[in-house]
C-alpha cells in the first residue's frame, strides 16, 4: 500500500515544515503512481482552500535529474520559489548539495534498488547537508533494504489490533470519515486500502495448491536428482565456473516451475532470454566447464542435468494439462467464474501477464468472457496497488525478491499454485516472514506499538501481536486442492463431454446466433453445445429499445439542468435518468482507421493490412467458396485449433481486422501461400496489434470527449489527438452517441455478447 500511503505522508510532512529554512521532501521509489498520487492530492471538500492540487499551489513537484538539478513537473500559482516536492525513481539520483540544504526529510522506497554502495552515498550527502531525517518503508522484511538498515534504524511494525482498532465502524465512521485517509483521497482510494487492512486484521486465507500426476512428477524427480548430484560436486570443488552454472540451472527450473501457460506463448512472451536459448546456453557452457582445470570434473555430472532439463522442457507440452499449473489455473478460473466472483493472477514478471491473457482469449474464450472485469492478470509490481479482489491466484513459491507476495492483501483468499518440488522452499519462506516478525517485536519501538495499541483500544489487558501468516505447507508427496476447487478433468473420456473442447468453441468475435443462425460446431455435436449467460443489468428506453449492462458497469448519466454527466452503475440508474451510450459500430472502426492511414504512420497502416488485403485476392484468384477455405486453413492447423464455422466464414469474408492467434494468420498465409505475410510475419502481427491499440486509445478519447461535449451540444472543434491529429468533427457523433431517456429496468441473464449493446426498437 505504499503507493497509497508515501503521498500522504509527504503531504503530512510539508505541512509541519512549511515556513521553515528546511521545507522539501524528497521521496525515491521506483513507482512513478507516488508522485502522480501526490500531484492530484487536493484540499478536502469543504475546507474553505482553494480546490486546486496542492502541487498546482504552494507545494510544487520535480524530478531529480542525473546531475542533482531539478527539472519541474509542476509550476505553481502563487510565485512559490521552488519545488518542495522532490522525485527521483532511482536511489542513484541525488540533489545537489545546494538543493539538499533545503532538504528536511528523505522517504525511501524499498522499490528503488539499494545496495550498501548507494546507502553509503545517500547517508554520505545526508551528512554533508544536515538532513534531519531518512524514513524507509518496505512490505518485505526480508528485503535486502530492511537487512541493510535495521542495524542502526528506528523499526516499526503495525501490531494487529492497533490496525483492528483503526478500521472500527464508530459514528464518526459511518459518516465517511476516515481516520487512516485524514480526507485527502477520493473514496475509491479509501475503500481499496480500508479493503486490504481489513483483509490483513482478519488474516488472510492461504492455501496451497499442489498440481502433478505420474508424468510430470516422474520428470521433475529426474531433474531434481541430477541437480542434487551436481550441487555435491559444486559445493566439493568450490569452482567460481560451476557455481555460476549452480545458479543458472536452478532458474531454469524455476522456469518451468512458474509456467501459468503452454509453453509455446511463454517463451514468445518471455523477457529476455526464452527457455529454449537458457537451455542452448546452458548446453554451450559445458565447453567452459570442460576448459577449466578446477571445474572439468564435474562436466558429466553437469551434461546429465542438461539431459534432464532437455528432456523436461521436449514432453512438456505431451504432459496432460490438469497434471500442470496451466490446467489447474483454468479449472480456478471456472469455479470463481460460476460463483461470479472477482480473482486476480499474478505473474513472476510483469510481461508474463500476456501469455496468460493470449492462452485464455485462444484456448478459452467463453471463460475468458464470462470472467470479463472481474479478471484480473498482474505482474508482481502491479498488483500491489491493484483493487481488491475476492481471490488470488500465485503462480507459485515466490522469487527471491518478492517474497512479500506472501503476505498480500488485496484479497481475503490466497491460493499459492506450488508443485511438490516447490515446497520446501515456500515453506522456508512462510517461516522467515514470520521469524522476522516476531523479530520485529525485540525492538525498542514495540513497546512504543504496544502503548499507542493500549491507549487505542482503551484497555489495559489488550495484549499487541505481530502479522503472521499462518498456513501449514503441506510435506512433498502430498498432493493438495485448493477448497476453491472440486476435481474437473480438463482431459477428453470417452462418452463425455470435453470440458475444455466445449469452452473453446465460444469467440467473443462472433456474430450473435440472432445475426447468424446456421452457427455450426467444428468436432462438436448438437447435444454438447452450450448457451453461456452472464447477470445482466437491462434499462429500458423510452423509444422503445434496450441497453445492457453488467450490474457494476459504469453508465453516463446527463445532469442537463446543470450541464454535468454523472457516473453510475447501471443497477443505481433510476427512472427517468438520461443514459448517455456511445456506440462503437464498424462504421466508426472504417473512418477511424482510414483517418489513421492518411495522417497517421502509412508504413504501420500498410503492414496492418496487408494480410486482409493478400488474403482477399488470393481467395479470388484461387475462386475459392467458403468449405474450400475451411479446407485449406484446416490442412496448416492442428485439430486442436480448428474453428467454429462462423470464425472461418468472417476470416473468407474478410470481416476480422486480426486473428486471436499468430498461428492463425501464419496457417492462412501458408494455406494460399502468401509469400509477404509469410516473410514478415512477426512485422505483420505487430503492426495489426499497435493498430489495434491505437484504434482503441482514440475510440476512448473520442468517448470522453463526446460525453464532455454533450452537456453543451458542441461537437465542432475538439483535438482528440495531435498524432495522428483526429478532431470530434471528423465524425458524425450524434449519429454514435445516443441520449437515452430510461423508462424501466430488470436484471436477468443474457449472453455475454449481449453486454454493452443497445438493441433498437
Amino acid at each position: 500500500m505504499k503507493a497509497e500511503h508515501l503521498p500522504r505522508l509527504a503531504l503530512d510532512a510539508l505541512w509541519s515544515i512549511s515556513g521553515t529554512d528546511r521545507d522539501i521532501i524528497f521521496v525515491m521509489s521506483s513507482d512513478t503512481d507516488v508522485r502522480e498520487k501526490f500531484r492530484r492530492l487536493k484540499p478536502p471538500i469543504g475546507s474553505g482552500r482553494n480546490t486546486k492540487p496542492y502541487s498546482e499551489v504552494e507545494m510544487t513537484v520535480a524530478n531529480v535529474n542525473t546531475n542533482g538539478d531539478l527539472s519541474r513537473v509542476t509550476t505553481n500559482s502563487n510565485g512559490a520559489s521552488h519545488p518542495r516536492f522532490l522525485f527521483s525513481y532511482t536511489s542513484k539520483r541525488i540533489p545537489s548539495d545546494v538543493v539538499g540544504q533545503k532538504v528536511a526529510c528523505v522517504l525511501v522506497d524499498d522499490s528503488v534498488k539499494i545496495t550498501q554502495e548507494r546507502l553509503d552515498k545517500v547517508r554520505t550527502w545526508r551528512q554533508q547537508n544536515d538532513v534531519p531525517t531518512i524514513a524507509y518503508f518496505t512490505s518485505d522484511p526480508l528485503s535486502d533494504l530492511y537487512d541493510i538498515v535495521k542495524s542502526d534504524s528506528i523499526v516499526w511494525t503495525w501490531p494487529l489490533e492497533l490496525l483492528e482498532r483503526a478500521i472500527d465502524t464508530d459514528e464518526h465512521r459511518r459518516q465517511g470519515v476516515s481516520m487512516l485517509q485524514n480526507g485527502y483521497s477520493p473514496s475509491s482510494t479509501k475503500d481499496r486500502v480500508s479493503t486490504q487492512i481489513v483483509n490483513r486484521v482478519n488474516g488472510v486465507n492461504v492455501e496451497i495448491n499442489v498440481p502433478g500426476g505420474e508424468k510430470i512428477e516422474e520428470l521433475f524427480s529426474s531433474v531434481q536428482n541430477e541437480q542434487y548430484n551436481f550441487e555435491k560436486l559444486v559445493h566439493r570443488l568450490d569452482s567460481d565456473v560451476l557455481w555460476k552454472a549452480r545458479s543458472s540451472i536452478r532458474y531454469s527450473i524455476r522456469e518451468f516451475e512458474e509456467l501459468l501457460a503452454p509453453i509455446e506463448l511463454s517463451e514468445v512472451h518471455s523477457t529476455g532470454r526464452s527457455i529454449s536459448v537458457r537451455l542452448n546456453q546452458l548446453d554451450r557452457y559445458a565447453s567452459i566447464i570442460s576448459s577449466d582445470p578446477d571445474a572439468a570434473p564435474a562436466v558429466g555430472t553437469y551434461r546429465d542435468v542438461l539431459t534432464a532439463l532437455n528432456r523436461l522442457r521436449d514432453e512438456w507440452p505431451a504432459i496432460p494439462e490438469d497434471q500442470k499449473k496451466e490446467g489447474q489455473l483454468v479449472t480456478h478460473l471456472m469455479t470463481i467464474a460460476d460463483s461470479e466472483e472477482s480473482v486476480a493472477v499474478v505473474t513472476p514478471t510483469e510481461r508474463g501477464t500476456q501469455a496468460i491473457a493470449t492462452h485464455l482469449q485462444a484456448h478459452y474464450g467463453h471463460l475468458y468472457s464470462q470472467l470479463g472485469d472481474d479478471l484480473h492478470i498482474h505482474g508482481p509490481k502491479s498488483v500491489r496497488s491493484a483493487t481488491p479482489v475476492d481471490h488470488v491466484l500465485l503462480y507459485g513459491a515466490p522469487r527471491y525478491g518478492q517474497r512479500d507476495l506472501l503476505r498480500l492483501s488485496i484479497s481475503p483468499h490466497l491460493v499459492v499454485l506450488a508443485y511438490p518440488s516447490e515446497l520446501r522452499l515456500l515453506r522456508s519462506q512462510v517461516n522467515s516472514l514470520n521469524e522476522a516478525f516476531e523479530d520485529a517485536t525485540e525492538f525498542p519501538t514495540w513497546e512504543l506499538a504496544a502503548s499507542a495499541t493500549t491507549t487505542a483500544c482503551e484497555s489495559d489487558q489488550i495484549h499487541p501481536s505481530p502479522e503472521r501468516i499462518d498456513v501449514t505447507v503441506p510435506e512433498e508427496g502430498n498432493r493438495e486442492k485448493s477448497s476453491l476447487v472440486s476435481d474437473v478433468d480438463l482431459r477428453s473420456g470417452k462418452g463425455e463431454s470435453d470440458l475444455a473442447d466445449i469452452v473453446r468453441t465460444f469467440d467473443p468475435d462472433y456474430l450473435s446466433p440472432a445475426q447468424d443462425p446456421i452457427r455450426n460446431q467444428v468436432n462438436e455435436p448438437a447435444s454438447e453445445q452450450t448457451t453461456s449467460t452472464t447477470k445482466c443489468t437491462i434499462l429500458e428506453v423510452e423509444t422503445g429499445g434496450k441497453l445492457y449492462y453488467r450490474p457494476t458497469d459504469e453508465v453516463s448519466v446527463l445532469r442537463a439542468d446543470h450541464q454535468k454527466i454523472l457516473t453510475k452503475e447501471s443497477r443505481n440508474v433510476s427512472i427517468g435518468d438520461v443514459v448517455l451510450h456511445f456506440e462503437d459500430s464498424e462504421e466508426m472502426r472504417d473512418e477511424l482507421y482510414g483517418l489513421i492511414r492518411e495522417r497517421g504512420d502509412a508504413q504501420l497502416a500498410f503492414y496492418a493490412g496487408s494480410w486482409r488485403a493478400l488474403l482477399e485476392q488470393a481467395i479470388k484468384e484461387k475462386g475459392d467458396d467458403l468449405d474450400d477455405f475451411i479446407e485449406r486453413v484446416e490442412n496448416h492447423l492442428n485439430p486442436d485449433e480448428y474453428k467454429v464455422k462462423q470464425t472461418y466464414r468472417r476470416w473468407y469474408n474478410i470481416d476480422v481486422t486480426r486473428t486471436r492467434s499468430k498461428r492463425s494468420m501464419r496457417a492462412m498465409a501458408s494455406a494460399y501461400e502468401l509469400t509477404f505475410v509469410e516473410d514478415n510475419l512477426d512485422v505483420v502481427w505487430n503492426a495489426v496489434h499497435e493498430m489495434e491499440n491505437l484504434y482503441h486509445k482514440l475510440k476512448e478519447a473520442i468517448e470522453e470527449h463526446a460525453l464532455r461535449a454533450a452537456t453543451t451540444g458542441e461537437y465542432e472543434d475538439t483535438v482528440v489527438s495531435e498524432h495522428p491529429r483526429i478532431q470530434l468533427s471528423d465524425f458524425d457523433i450524434e449519429h454514435h452517441l445516443h441520449q437515452c431517456t430510461i423508462t424501466g429496468k430488470a436484471t436477468d441473464k443474457v449472453p455475454p455478447y449481449k453486454i454493452g449493446t443497445y438493441d433498437r426498437p
